[in-house]
């Protein structure tokens, strides 16, 4: 479900405007919507999103006049989910705020208790169930999304500088920034209560990042009890009823998944998208080798060589609402083959952060930046100057160091305080979008790990356990030794669980054959015989954006832009062009009017 709320104090239409911003969320034929009035002019608009599952599984709860409304997939790892929301809608504002602190999966809820006139909005404790929010002295609004909240007219539409600036340089926002000016997305871990009275919105935080665990070991720390959290977290999901489909790919963490449920006696599908663009698919291939060994039903899917050209991306760019840079890369693949006639998808990002280390992988801060940052004088940052207007990008790379640096203050300067920050803004704000706002137009996200349990066992570890899959190898071999043999393929390298001299063997000819099959020569030989790698085609898409451009628009460096139809096609200058130009146009409002004509051939 997504939610969009409305409390004004000046007007009298805040059920137009919320009728509004959930019409600008609804996006496919299978979803519904509807508006609520909860009193003291403020009203609740909602959007179904999950076709025939509203009737068995409880998003909207309602008790005489107060209203629980759900969004994600929560979870309660010591009881009943349902039984704890029939709880919340029962009582006031109070116990709501209580209650809520048991509550695990990715989520957000907004309760309306209406004796006491309190609203109250609660996000799951990493914050990937986005919220945004704009506060001032006479409105409060609030959605699931960031089009919902431009469409309330209440606003310009604007570019917020350190928002684009962390596009830019790190390819995901940080902390609570967006890429819309004056709004911001609430904080992970949060019970907020707003009074409509006072118009004053109060914060409480509810768990914390775990310190670090120095001198912890395979040997000294209890995998099991780790294990045993994350059946317990599988059931708890296992209980919204079909299991629904495990993404699977060639790495680490959906192989873990597939591999917990399959000892848990479940037996969901597999969906194999292939990874053609890398290693020659190898991510692909093992994946097949994996469900087979498994003992699971699978399904292959491969996308076009023309995918960037096609009404396919442009719908992930309009869910995803461009909040990172994404042109020809695997990540946007996926959300095609994830439809609403599935029951739920079973993803891998919470543990992808937390077990491999691979990709923060530093002891400090310092190290990680040097890695993840594209300074001002950047090839990005050199692209940006052609694209935006000369009067911004001083104030874009300064806004977004200053909210960087508020933000870095939060965790300790070691691996444990790199950690929590890369899963509390990169996977927060980029790896988790797709589970939490892209599939989520279709069916029911469920991501294992995503519980305080788990991550209080696992948060603090030191990095020199996690190091090159160093912790996985482990689990594997003395969990799951039946798939221990077979490679890994995961953030552009491999790995083996097992160390067997004929494993390992089996690991080197891997990558050397993919070194040989990368390497310039070999691909000019290939060329010739016209068995070249695998290549994305150009995306005409782009060039249909940009031959649409504003040259005259004011976030845009004028003069240097009409100069785009002489740069590289494959340019960054070209990509963030049109990033910006499908960003403004889904914002406000304006994307569905020329979206068929944007995919023509």
């Amino acid at each position: 479900m997504k939610c969009a709320v409305c409390f004004s104090k000046t007007r009298d239409d805040s059920q137009k405007i919320a009728s509004l911003m959930a019409g600008e969320m609804k996006l496919y034929p299978h979803q519904s919507s509807e508006c609520l009035d909860i009193g003291n002019q403020g009203s609740l608009g909602l959007v179904m999103t999950l076709m025939n599952k509203e009737k068995t599984i409880p998003f909207l709860y309602k008790d005489n006049d107060n209203v629980l409304a759900v969004s994600g997939a929560p979870i309660d790892m010591q009881g009943s989910i349902h039984k704890k929301f029939l709880s919340i809608v029962a009582g006031d504002y109070r116990q709501a705020a209580q209650l809520f602190r048991e509550v695990d999966g990715a989520f957000a809820c907004f309760f309306w208790d209406h004796p006491n006139r309190k609203f109250i909005i609660t996000t799951d404790f990493l914050g990937f169930q986005p919220v945004y929010y704009i506060l001032t002295n006479e409105n409060f609004i609030l959605a699931s999304e960031l089009k919902a909240m431009a469409s309330s007219g209440l606003f310009d539409v604007e570019m917020d500088l350190a928002g684009w600036g962390a596009f830019i340089s790190m390819g995901a926002h940080v902390g609570d920034k967006t890429s819309l000016k004056g709004v911001k997305r609430l904080e992970p871990a949060s019970i907020y209560t707003f009074d409509p009275e006072t118009f004053k919105l109060t914060q409480e935080t509810y768990w914390k990042w775990p310190q670090l665990q120095s001198g912890t070991t395979w040997d000294n720390f209890d995998h099991q009890n780790m294990i045993e959290v994350l059946k317990t977290n599988i059931k708890k999901y296992a209980a919204y009823g079909p299991l629904g489909t495990v993404l699977l790919s060639g790495g680490y963490d959906s192989r873990f998944i597939l591999a917990l449920l399959k000892e848990l006696n479940y037996d969901p599908q597999t969906l194999i998208v292939d990874h053609p663009d890398e290693h020659n698919n190898a991510d692909g291939k093992l994946a097949i080798e994996l469900a087979k060994r498994l003992r699971s039903s699978y399904e292959v899917k491969s996308s076009p060589q023309d995918f960037y050209s096609t009404d396919h991306y442009l719908d992930y760019l309009i869910k995803s609402e461009v909040a990172t840079p994404n042109l020809y890369l695997f990540v946007a693949n996926v959300s095609a083959f994830v439809n609403e006639q599935m029951s739920a998808v079973w993803e891998g990002v919470t543990l992808g952060y937390i077990l491999t280390g691979t990709h923060y992988g530093t002891e400090n801060f310092k190290e990680y930046f040097q890695h993840n940052l594209k300074p001002l004088d950047s090839q990005q940052w050199k692209a940006a100057k052609k694209v935006f207007s000369p009067k911004y990008i001083d104030q874009m790379f300064g806004s977004f160091k200053e909210s960087l640096d508020h933000e870095v203050a939060k965790y300790p300067d070691d691996c444990a305080g790199v950690n929590g920050y890369a899963i509390l803004n990169w996977s927060r704000n980029r790896t988790a979008l797709n589970p939490c706002q892209v599939y989520a137009n279709h069916t029911l996200c469920f991501l294992p790990g995503m519980c305080r349990e788990f991550m209080n066992i696992v948060g603090g570890l030191p990095f020199e356990m996690k190091k090159d899959g160093r912790l996985y190898n482990k689990i594997f071999n003395q969990y799951f030794p039946q798939i221990a043999d077979i490679p890994v393929c995961s953030g552009g390298q491999f790995f083996m669980s097992s160390q067997k001299a004929f494993h390992q063997w089996r690991l080197n000819a891997i990558k050397a054959q993919s070194r040989l099959l990368s390497h310039r020569f070999t691909q000019g030989l290939l060329r010739r015989i016209n068995s070249a790698s695998y290549e994305w085609h150009r995306s005409r898409l782009v060039d249909h954006v940009l031959d649409r451009l504003d040259l005259n628009h004011p976030d845009l460096n004028n003069e240097e832009i009409r100069k785009c139809q002489q740069w590289s096609k494959y340019s960054y200058e070209r990509a963030l062009l049109f990033y910006w130009q499908i960003w403004r146009w889904i914002m406000e409002g304006k994307i569905g009017g020329i979206k068929e004509e944007l995919c023509r051939d």
